[in-house]
């Protein structure tokens, strides 16, 4: 959508049969896979993520999802 915005179709969402909203762990691979793409530079791509973990509290809704990247650091200090 823009520079550090990247949205996420609701028709691309998958919910499980029988479940009560999106798969959660479709929308924190669409949320890593945003914030990968806005490293820019010559470190553009360059990056694995090692290791993520989170908890889903509540079902995800069924919409567009609007993922906002913050970018609080260009530095190489976690590398």
């Amino acid at each position: 959508i823009d520079r550090d915005l990247y949205r996420a179709d609701k028709r691309s969402l998958w919910i499980p049969p029988g479940g009560r909203g999106v798969f959660g762990g479709q929308v924190i691979g669409q949320a890593l896979h945003a914030a990968t793409r806005s490293v820019d530079g010559p470190h553009a791509g360059a990056f694995l993520c090692h290791s993520l973990h989170c908890y889903f509290l509540l079902p995800g809704e069924v919409r567009d999802i609007i993922f906002r990247v913050e970018r609080t650091s260009d530095r190489r200090s976690f590398v």
